[in-house]
């Protein structure tokens, strides 16, 4: 009876002392990372724009830093690139401007089908190489039933990022129809010019969506222009994201937040060598 006694001790001993073992190799692993258990309560994913919301996060856990998730391309069609850059052709333009470097640019992703707004009247955003003097004219042109156009002759004394808004007495751009729209840079009166003129031009297109309740949720809650901009570039709508930050960048020029937005935003569809541009005026 002893032996047997002995006997149950000791795999009782030996049992506790492997389940012991196990106990401290689990914890080990969690505490380590190794070992992850699902998150509770997460929201399901939205059929629309699937990708988008892929990998998008909490307002509370990204409340400051653009990052800009483009949405995907569409299915069964060959997208084509947007240009948004443009060095002209041989020309006195170029002769006016001979020591510039830098090009026409859009500032918009690659791609067509990732330029989305929310706005029924959106902004568009360029950066302009030449100082006014330089050049005749701009001609902002959007391809709408009514044919909205509009011609500036510029102010500006020096190279910089400048900014157009369809008007509110324009008819608003309908949800989910693409709208193509180019900016051309005379380098003479294209009135008077017998000779075809000197042009840079660069070209996108734009698409409205529909308002997403989740992101219209999240933008209720946001307090600041960095927040609301994030949540913008989160789902994928690039010019409202670009133009909240935009507006409040060139406001306040001091505020490192809103600078360092403005360069992430940028720098998310490759356009890191604009962010650092002066703004200008039209």
């Amino acid at each position: 009876m002893n032996n047997l006694r002995q006997y149950c001790q000791k795999n009782s001993y030996r049992k506790n002392s492997y389940q012991n073992k196990t106990i401290a190799l689990i914890l080990a692993l969690v505490f380590a990372g190794a070992i992850e258990f699902p998150a509770q309560g997460r929201s399901s994913i939205p059929e629309k724009f699937p990708n988008i919301f892929a990998t998008r996060k909490t307002h509370r856990q990204n409340k400051s830093g653009n990052r800009f998730q483009a949405p995907p391309p569409p299915s069964g069609t060959q997208e084509r690139p947007a240009k948004r850059r443009d060095a002209g052709s041989s020309g006195s333009c170029e002769r006016q401007n001979s020591a510039a470097t830098e090009f026409l640019t859009a500032l918009v992703p690659k791609q067509n089908h990732q330029a989305l707004t929310a706005d029924s009247h959106p902004t568009f955003w360029f950066y302009i190489p030449f100082p006014s003097s330089n050049f005749h004219s701009l001609k902002f042109r959007l391809e709408t039933e009514s044919g909205y156009q509009v011609v500036v002759k510029p102010k500006n004394d020096k190279p910089g990022i400048v900014s157009f808004t369809i008007p509110p007495t324009e008819k608003p751009l309908e949800i989910g129809k693409d709208y193509k729209w180019a900016l051309f840079l005379y380098c003479q009166d294209p009135e008077t010019t017998s000779s075809k003129p000197v042009t840079f031009f660069v070209s996108s297109s734009i698409r409205r969506i529909a308002p997403i309740n989740d992101m219209e949720n999240q933008l209720k809650i946001a307090t600041t222009a960095s927040e609301k901009s994030a949540i913008y570039a989160r789902y994928g709508i690039w010019h409202d994201a670009l133009t909240l930050i935009g507006n409040s960048h060139r406001a306040d020029l001091t505020n490192e937040e809103l600078a360092r937005d403005w360069v992430n935003l940028l720098s998310a569809v490759e356009l890191e060598d604009i962010a650092k541009k002066p703004f200008a005026d039209l």
